[in-house]
């Protein structure tokens, strides 16, 4: 799933299973990733500002 530099400022991600996605420059501010499953993603110049990430799966998240 490729969704580099997209605005999802608030979205709900909750249990979401986004493993190996491309969210490259995205804006993930406000965002709920409570027991998402980000496997592998590339979240590389991200803004995660205030995202809420409880109990979610961040193996090998890529984030430099």
């Amino acid at each position: 799933m490729n969704l580099t530099g997209i605005n999802l400022s608030g979205a709900d991600f909750t249990g979401a299973y986004l493993s190996k996605a491309q969210l490259v420059n995205a804006n993930l501010s406000n965002a709920n990733f409570t027991n998402a499953v980000l496997i592998q993603a590339n979240l590389r110049g991200t803004n995660m500002t205030n995202a809420i990430m409880t109990n979610a799966n961040t193996l090998g998240v890529n984030r430099s």
